[in-house]
């Protein structure tokens, strides 16, 4: 952004190529992050990780938790800019959560109800071996 606030996608790659000499563009980087997030998930699910244990903390559900952990005035979407509001009084509810999650789910290839990752997503993210152990253990999405 112009006035410095806010993060850019060219940070990121441009250290990674500092560090490394390897040079990755920021999409290849989601597609890194996807893939970590995949396997953690797929590591938790047969110790018994599930949809409804997928909770925030109590504090984002009461008044005053938007303004938890960020500068007086965080950035908000209004579905046509971005721009700095003070939106202490903003939380979440159980309902909204859950909604979002299963949204989420979706998006991102796992079984909505049960938050466990689909094979194809799997298999698209080239883990076929993992799709085959969570089959294996009846936790396959």
């Amino acid at each position: 952004m112009e006035d410095t606030k806010g993060h850019t996608p060219e940070v990121e790659p441009r250290w990674l190529k500092a560090i490394t000499g390897k040079d990755r563009t920021f999409v290849d980087g989601m597609e890194i992050g996807r893939r970590a997030w995949n396997l953690k998930r797929a590591i938790f699910v047969p110790q018994g990780r599930h949809k409804k244990m997928e909770l925030f903390s109590g504090y984002y559900y009461r008044p005053g938790a938007s303004n938890c952990g960020f500068a007086p005035e965080p950035p908000v979407f209004d579905g046509s800019k971005w721009d700095w509001k003070n939106c202490k009084e903003l939380y979440f509810s159980k309902e909204g959560v859950e909604q979002f999650k299963t949204h989420f789910y979706n998006v991102e290839g796992l079984n909505p109800d049960s938050g466990y990752p689909k094979r194809k997503t799997l298999e698209d993210l080239g883990m076929k071996h993992v799709a085959d152990y969570l089959k294996s253990k009846d936790k396959l999405g």
